[in-house]
């Protein structure tokens, strides 16, 4: 008798964890397909860019150009930065819109911090430029007012993407400087 009741425990906990596992599963293809739904602020095709220029509060800009499959820096000695540029755009690809519900239609841009930037990365592929402008800081919910140049709409950014785009910046500095020594 104890065996027969330890089989069907037995049984009933494959079954239960089976359906965990299959309920899991869905629930994160589920949340997979609503990130890839997601309101991007830049859709990148990597084979098209031809430039991507970043400022920070227009006192420093650095430029990179695709010639032929590789990037190259304005103005620095040849390096092979192909990977270092190439994670810059994995983040900047990430950038997602987050709507403002209580904006109001009339909103200036210099209210947000969006007249003296912060931050602007321009992306230029074969068919056109996008550039992005990154204002203040929301006082109290930690995301960035941010617009696309050239366009009404003011949305948040989340506050990782600055912090994290200039790391990656002086990442790619410091690896041509001592590319040159």
């Amino acid at each position: 008798m104890k065996k027969r009741e330890l089989l069907i425990i037995l049984i009933i906990l494959i079954v239960s964890l089976g359906i965990i596992f299959l309920t899991s599963k869905d629930s994160k293809k589920e949340s997979a397909g609503e990130e890839e739904k997601g309101d991007y602020v830049f859709k990148i095709d990597r084979n098209s860019l031809k430039s991507l220029k970043i400022s920070f509060e227009r006192k420093e800009e650095y430029s990179f150009l695709k010639k032929g499959d590789h990037w190259k820096m304005v103005g620095a000695r040849e390096a092979n930065i192909d990977n270092l540029v190439e994670d810059l755009f994995s983040t900047i690809g990430s950038i997602e819109k987050i709507k403002i519900e209580e904006m109001q239609g009339n909103a200036e841009a210099k209210e947000f911090g969006l007249d003296s930037p912060r931050m602007k990365l321009t992306l230029e592929n074969t068919n056109r430029v996008q550039s992005l402008i990154i204002g203040d800081m929301h006082p109290s919910k930690g995301t960035y007012y941010a617009k696309l140049e050239g366009e009404k709409e003011i949305f948040f950014i989340g506050s990782l993407y600055p912090s994290v785009i200039r790391p990656r910046v002086n990442n790619l500095l410091l690896f041509i400087q001592q590319a040159k020594k």
